[in-house]
């Protein structure tokens, strides 16, 4: 029994190592508290990850895919967009910090950055396996849409720390299917070849 809850501790802080050092990855500071400048930065970033900006609509405003390097800076100048709410949000290793824009100037929303890990999903068997690490325990859902953009499956899952939905695709004539997993208020969407 000490063993196992030993093994537990251990998981618990590993765990929390990941993500304490995944939090590091994007920094997003205001320049000055006067004005609607923001300080973007990544750390050890990998070909092909992505930065972008979008409003609450999820309009991407703004979106870059980076080369390999050991730290990316930008500086973006928010004045020309109207009061709101905005996300800085990175790929590959999902991390979405909150940004509000008032008439005056930019504010970070203290403690609100989230963390996300892209669902893995696979393909077995003629079963469609989407599996989530639900770390920050969101409700989920995931949809299956065919290749026009039909809604072929919904499921809804609660928070649940590691959430697997299992989709039989042995009956599909579709090439392609698009999978959409929504984790709070992120969105993930991804094609599948078939």
């Amino acid at each position: 029994m000490k063993k196992l809850i030993r093994i537990g501790l251990l998981s618990v802080v590993l765990l929390t190592t990941v993500v304490a050092n995944a939090s590091e990855k994007l920094n997003v500071r205001v320049a000055s508290k006067a004005s609607k400048v923001l300080s973007i930065s990544l750390a050890e970033v990998t070909k092909g990850e992505t930065l972008y900006i979008r409003d609450n609509e999820g309009v991407i405003l703004f979106s870059e895919e980076l080369e390999k390097v050991d730290k990316f800076k930008k500086v973006f100048n928010f004045s020309e967009l109207p009061a709101g709410l905005y996300f800085v949000e990175t790929k590959e290793k999902e991390q979405s910090t909150p940004v509000l824009i008032s008439n005056k100037n930019v504010a970070l929303i203290v403690n609100s950055t989230k963390i996300y890990k892209a669902p893995t999903i696979t393909i077995k068997d003629n079963v469609m396996n989407v599996l989530i690490n639900n770390g920050s325990h969101f409700d989920v859902s995931i949809d299956v849409y065919n290749q026009d953009g039909l809604l072929l499956n919904n499921s809804n899952h609660n928070t649940n720390v590691i959430v697997l939905g299992c989709f039989d695709i042995s009956t599909l004539s579709d090439k392609k299917l698009i999978v959409s997993v929504s984790e709070g208020d992120y969105n993930f969407v991804q094609e599948i070849e078939l």
